[in-house]
């Protein structure tokens, strides 16, 4: 029993280290400290931590699957230019760039 509860804790950090390297393999090291719990709480009889394992399990599914699903991009309508549009077609994306970090006296942006 004593190796379940130092097992238990090893492989909830190893999951929550390759969650945050984006690793789907992590909720199946979740799942396995799950099932150890379970095995844990049904030969102490805690059934309120039994319980929560269960639904802990049930989400990790979840969030399985939700990040199985790939990403839609967000479409995203174009601005309107800043630039007038005779310097619009003659600029460089370069030359974009450092007329909005330029500014005169007031603060006014200048061409």
């Amino acid at each position: 029993m004593i190796v379940i509860q130092v097992l238990i804790p090893v492989l909830t950090l190893i999951g929550l280290w390759l969650l945050g390297d984006k690793k789907r393999i992590a909720f199946m090291i979740f799942n396995a400290c799950q099932l150890l719990i379970i095995y844990s709480a049904i030969t102490t009889k805690s059934w309120g931590i039994l319980a929560m394992s269960i639904i802990y399990i049930v989400f990790n599914i979840i969030n399985f699957i939700k990040w199985r699903k790939p990403i839609t991009a967000i479409p995203i309508k174009p601005s309107k230019s800043v630039f007038p549009p005779e310097l619009e077609r003659k600029l460089t994306e370069n030359e974009k760039y450092l007329y909005l970090l330029r500014k005169d006296k007031n603060g006014n942006r200048s061409f």
